[in-house]
């Protein structure tokens, strides 16, 4: 695949870092910021990056407000390896 990636401990290391990255990859629930927060943060900027949503609570009510904010992907844990590395190749062609 030969993509460089980046792991922050939650989302607040990763928001003031500054990495500038094509596609995110986060949590639903995790310390500090919700994943819905990271990518609401994200979509001020100029050219927000592709999000890709993972969840153990995946319902209708979440899948239809992560389309609404055009997230790349939401997926339920446990990950499937092949359907992630096919959303995230997805995600990174926009």
């Amino acid at each position: 695949m030969g993509h460089r990636t980046h792991v922050f401990d939650c989302g607040d290391a990763f928001l003031s870092s500054g990495v500038v990255v094509d596609c995110v990859l986060t949590d639903l629930q995790m310390p500090g910021r919700s994943g819905l927060a990271v990518a609401a943060e994200l979509a001020s900027h100029d050219r927000p990056p592709r999000i890709i949503l993972m969840t153990a609570h995946a319902d209708p009510t979440l899948a239809s407000r992560c389309e609404k904010l055009g997230f790349a992907a939401l997926l339920e844990k446990p990950l499937d390896s092949k359907l992630l590395i096919a959303a995230v190749e997805k995600a990174i062609r926009r």
